[in-house]
């Protein structure tokens, strides 16, 4: 434990001087002071394990913390990490920086915050404009198109089923045959 010093003066606190709630006095200055120790003094210091140990002569360093012994090498960058800066994502190491970088340009998938509900598009494409039935000349194809191009991708942050893509294509080619049989009824009266 480091000495105690007069926050005055700086002159060091004999140490034979105990806590107490009574003013002592400074040798070199005279000015007053008293010492307050908190229950933290006296619990016992957790060891350098926690962090990793201090590196000997033989072993790489973390990057970040130099005297720490590295124990895993970043996926993104290759740096040295410790065992407070590695950063297991799914079974990869990543130190903090190449963390971030991944989750600001989305290549950390499962790092998103928020994601495009193309399940949702599809089916609002698909089924709003019964309502307007001309319009649908136009938006089934592209139901069906989101359907089929965002199959694969995952539907949402939080896990869900593919049912509202199954909808929505159901509903897009109904509606795209629908419109090839009404313009091929239409073709062959205008034939005859």
């Amino acid at each position: 434990m480091s000495p105690l010093s007069c926050t005055k003066c700086s002159a060091e606190i004999p140490s034979g001087v105990e806590a107490s709630s009574f003013l002592h006095t400074c040798d070199q200055c005279g000015s007053r002071y008293s010492i307050e120790v908190f229950p933290a003094l006296h619990r016992s210091r957790p060891s350098a394990s926690a962090g990793g140990r201090i590196v000997e002569d033989t072993e790489a360093s973390c990057f970040y913390h130099e005297r720490r012994r590295a124990v895993v090498a970043c996926e993104g960058c290759g740096r040295f990490l410790c065992a407070l800066c590695d950063m297991d994502h799914g079974g990869a190491h990543y130190c903090p920086s190449c963390l971030e970088v991944g989750r600001r340009q989305g290549e950390l998938h499962t790092l998103e915050s928020s994601r495009m509900r193309y399940d949702r598009l599809a089916m609002n494409l698909a089924i709003v404009p019964l309502l307007l039935w001309p319009l649908t000349c136009l938006t089934a194809p592209t139901a069906l198109y989101l359907v089929i191009r965002y199959w694969r991708q995952p539907v949402s942050v939080v896990p869900s089923r593919k049912l509202g893509f199954a909808v929505a294509g159901a509903f897009a080619i109904i509606e795209i045959i629908a419109w090839t049989v009404t313009l091929a009824s239409l073709l062959l009266v205008e034939l005859r």
